[in-house]
């Protein structure tokens, strides 16, 4: 027995006879339904009597650590349950679950609460507080002082302050309602004349930055703010900064084309697609990297082994590779000689290698509706290669220049990039990664390739609409 009235802090053995004030604290019933994550904490003197269908949990601590409580978690008051405990001495002091995490709070716990010798019941919906913190409870204190209850009763009935209970009652009788005025807050460093201005410098250059508005807005305007300050106005206005979208350089004629194209094709049904053979050529570096990748370093290991990014001159070598798609399947993977002298893929070659290997004969499995779309690279507009085309009775597609966004397979070249820089280990040599483009390439899913194909409606439609 004596072990139960000490403190539960470990290594002190004050017992409530050295000290009078202990905490004590008790939760609802864990098999109750409807928890909410509530504190409930009598201060000083001892728990006489409990509702005896309930278990609870209590731990003591002296006043000397009172000020480094130990809270528990297994603490938590239904929103219907009101134990009644009769207690002498009694504090009472209630908080929410995630205000009493903070055990620097925990000195304060008795502040502005009010002592009692009657049986008190305790309800989880009812807090402590100073101040009224809902509406709800706004409404009722008025409720009660307008039953007749003096503004003490009032106070001591919903454990508020008399103050708190006054305030209330005369801000609805001077507005009529139970919510407090807003605030006019902190007053704003930029008037609308400036919040006008710099939303209009960043829409006349969209690549301006924070740093360049607010030079701006002091060499014209005189107005000396930060630049975070810069950045909350232009997000005030939508206006959030992005890394942008990059793409070749279109000319007026380039833009009309591209639109004409979209016209055309966009009522386009999957059957007819299904009759095009997507085509592209792509080129892979050994060594090369489509983004910029980061290292974490401390300061002065800059220059470190680990934190160093070694580049080899040219790629360290590369693949030129040529491929096709359509809904029926994927061509072979063809390496074509890179550039140079005597390299590079020419309209010869690409008659006998590309052309003659690959596309006739697929030509003649799809049959009379097959379109061959290639894009305008000179090996494909050459002379002989266009008298081959028609020799052979292939129809292609009139492609608008500059489009890469169009061709499907563009998205398949970087997911064979993805692929191959997942492998492990990488490929060391041109042959490993010629290897490795192969194997990659036989295992990309059909799936894959179909639905980039049926997405060539939604990309005709974002030409129209931009």
């Amino acid at each position: 027995m004596a072990s139960e009235r000490k403190c539960c802090v470990p290594g002190c053995n004050r017992t409530r006879e050295d000290d009078n004030v202990i905490l004590h604290k008790f939760p609802n019933p864990e098999n109750e339904p409807n928890r909410f994550n509530t504190w409930t904490f009598a201060i000083g003197g001892d728990i006489l009597s409990l509702n005896d269908i309930y278990v609870y949990k209590y731990r003591r601590v002296c006043h000397q650590h009172f000020e480094k409580c130990y809270w528990t978690r297994n603490t938590k008051l239904t929103n219907n349950a009101t134990p009644t405990l009769q207690l002498k001495g009694l504090v009472i002091k209630r908080c929410a679950l995630n205000d009493v995490t903070n055990e620097a709070g925990c000195a304060t716990a008795a502040a502005g609460c009010s002592t009692s010798n009657e049986h008190i019941g305790i309800k989880a919906s009812i807090s402590c507080d100073a101040e009224a913190s809902t509406s709800e409870e706004a409404a009722q204190v008025v409720a009660l002082l307008q039953q007749g209850l003096s503004q003490r009763a009032v106070a001591a009935q919903l454990h508020l302050s008399q103050s708190a209970v006054s305030r209330v009652y005369r801000r609805f009788q001077e507005t009529g309602a139970f919510n407090r005025r807003p605030r006019t807050g902190r007053h704003r460093c930029t008037s609308e004349r400036d919040d006008r201005f710099i939303v209009s410098t960043s829409l006349r250059n969209r690549h301006l930055t924070g740093v360049d508005v607010q030079q701006e807005l002091r060499r014209v305007r005189q107005v000396a703010v930060s630049e975070w300050t810069v950045r909350r106005r232009l997000k005030e206005a939508n206006l959030t900064p992005k890394r942008p979208a990059s793409g070749p350089k279109l000319t007026a004629g380039h833009r009309q084309a591209r639109l004409q194209f979209a016209r055309e094709h966009l009522d386009w049904s999957i059957a007819q697609w299904r009759s095009v053979l997507f085509t592209d050529e792509c080129r892979v570096c050994l060594h090369g990297s489509d983004r910029r990748g980061r290292v974490y370093r401390r300061p002065g290991e800059r220059f470190a082994q680990c934190c160093f990014a070694e580049t080899v001159a040219y790629g360290g070598g590369s693949c030129m590779m040529w491929a096709g798609i359509s809904l029926e399947g994927k061509t072979a993977l063809v390496f074509v000689p890179g550039g140079g002298r005597g390299g590079g893929l020419t309209a010869d070659r690409y008659i006998t290698d590309i052309l003659l290997g690959h596309v006739v004969p697929y030509a003649e499995f799809v049959g009379e509706d097959f379109v061959l779309m290639h894009d305008n690279a000179r090996c494909h507009t050459a002379r002989v290669s266009r008298q081959f085309l028609r020799e052979k009775e292939l129809r292609t597609m009139d492609w608008p220049a500059l489009s890469p966004d169009l061709n499907p397979i563009e998205h398949l070249w970087d997911e064979l990039k993805r692929r191959v820089r997942a492998r492990n280990p990488v490929p060391a040599s041109v042959d490993e990664l010629k290897t490795a483009l192969l194997e990659e390439w036989d295992g990309i899913p059909q799936e894959t390739v179909k639905k980039l194909i049926r997405s060539m409606r939604n990309r005709l439609q974002a030409i129209k609409e931009y």
